[in-house]
């Protein structure tokens, strides 16, 4: 059967649909719409306004920083947390500075973007609502290493490794990874939870099976990189 490619990243819901298959009763992931393969692009949380060009963002989101390109996004109601945790000192021009020496500037967002699926987030938010279709997306690499901060999410840990049982059937992970762990932000409904994606990937492997022990016959093969999050 042939496989079928599939980024599993975090980015909070908002455009994005939520994993078939389950770690039991776990749903592993975020997924982006399918790409042709895993080094593809991925869509960030954030945009920018059709109209007036300012910044609109996921309302769960925190922050997300790309070093890469020099990016950083912020939620207005979060800049000084968000300096903590990046250990950045602010210059009176606005611009921050890493430690690492590298200078950005925060882009501070100023509308929340609006699904017709996703109205408690954006009634929790801060910002006043923008429908998506009103935003252009910023995308990236599927490889860089865009660090980023949700709320309503925790990282938890699952194991690329051996047959587990569904609800229906089984799936079989195999990974080339020398730790077979994986971790990935997990979706809650707790507005204080929050979790942080390193911007780092593990690939897994996952044939899914219509019985139990992962027994033939087989369904699907799916390879999908799993974004790892801090504990």
């Amino acid at each position: 059967m042939r496989p079928k490619y599939r980024i599993v990243c975090l980015t909070a819901a908002l455009f994005l649909g939520i994993a078939a298959a389950g770690l039991a009763q776990v749903t592993p992931g975020v997924v982006v719409t399918p790409p042709p393969s895993p080094a593809s692009t991925v869509q960030l949380p954030y945009g920018y306004s059709r109209t007036d060009g300012r910044v609109a963002i996921d309302p769960l989101l925190v922050y997300v920083v790309c070093r890469d390109t020099s990016t950083l996004v912020v939620a207005p109601d979060r800049v000084a947390d968000v300096q903590f945790e990046l250990q950045a000192t602010a210059a009176s021009d606005g611009s921050w500075t890493l430690p690492t020496g590298q200078v950005l500037t925060p882009q501070i967002a100023q509308w929340a973007i609006q699904t017709p699926t996703n109205g408690d987030d954006v009634a929790y938010s801060v910002l006043d609502p923008l429908p998506a279709e009103a935003v252009v997306m910023v995308t990236m690499p599927a490889a860089a290493a865009c660090q980023t901060k949700v709320k309503k999410h925790t990282c938890v840990d699952f194991k690329c490794d051996g047959c587990t049982d569904l609800a229906q059937g089984s799936v079989r992970r195999t990974t080339g990874e020398a730790d077979k762990t994986f971790t990935f932000c997990k979706p809650t409904k707790n507005p204080a939870d929050e979790c942080t994606q390193t911007g780092l990937f593990k690939t897994c492997t996952e044939i899914y099976y219509m019985n139990a022990g992962c027994v033939a016959p087989d369904r699907e093969t799916e390879t999908n990189n799993y974004y790892s999050c801090k504990k």
